[in-house]
C-alpha cells in the first residue's frame, strides 16, 4: 500500500495537510480533537465562538445543556496519569469539577499521577496541572484538596527500584 510508504510522506505543512484530508477522507479523529471538541463544546469563549451574540448565546446555551447531561452523567471521575494533561484537558477538567463549580454538588474527583513521569510535555503536556490540583479544586468549604503520597510500589521490587535510584 503505498500510503503505508513512510519515505513517500510529505514533510512540513504538507504533512499536516495529508493527514487532515486522509482523516476527514475516512471520517476519522484524533484523540486531540476529540478533546478540542468537547473543551470548544462545554467552552465556546475559548474556541473563538462567533462574536455575533445570537450565536455566541445559542453556543453558551449548548455548553450548559452539555455540563449539565455531563455532571449528572457522572458523579465520580477517576483520571490517571495526570501529570501528562494538556491545556486543553485542563479547561475540560476544571470546567467540570474546578472550585468555580457552585453546581457541581457532591461530585468525586480523584487524580492520580506523578510529577517524576511527566513525559508528554512535547505534544502541550503541563506539568503546572498535577501541582496546582489542590488548590484549583478545592472542597466545598475552600480548603484545598487533599494530597496523598504513595510511598510503596508494587510494580516491582526493591533492588529494580534502589538500581534506578543509582541511574538516575
Amino acid at each position: 500500500d503505498p500510503a503505508c510508504d513512510i519515505s513517500a510522506l510529505p514533510e512540513g505543512d504538507a504533512l499536516k495537510t495529508f493527514v487532515a484530508e486522509r482523516l476527514a477522507a475516512e471520517s476519522t479523529v484524533t484523540f486531540d480533537d476529540l478533546i478540542l471538541r468537547l473543551r470548544n463544546a462545554l467552552l465556546p469563549e475559548k474556541a473563538g465562538a462567533s462574536k455575533e451574540p445570537k450565536a455566541l448565546t445559542e453556543a453558551t446555551e449548548r455548553a450548559k445543556e452539555l455540563t449539565e447531561q455531563i455532571r449528572k452523567a457522572y458523579s465520580c471521575c477517576l483520571i490517571d496519569e495526570f501529570q501528562d494533561t494538556d491545556a486543553a484537558q485542563w479547561d475540560v477538567f476544571e470546567h467540570l469539577f474546578g472550585s468555580e463549580v457552585a453546581t457541581n454538588q457532591g461530585a468525586l474527583l480523584i487524580v492520580v499521577g506523578d510529577p517524576k513521569q511527566a513525559i508528554y510535555g512535547f505534544r502541550g503536556a503541563e506539568l503546572r496541572g498535577i501541582l496546582e490540583f489542590p488548590q484549583t479544586f478545592t472542597h466545598a468549604d475552600g480548603s484545598p484538596a487533599e494530597v496523598i503520597v504513595l510511598r510503596n510500589t508494587r510494580r516491582f521490587g526493591r533492588a529494580i527500584r534502589d538500581a534506578a535510584r543509582v541511574v538516575i
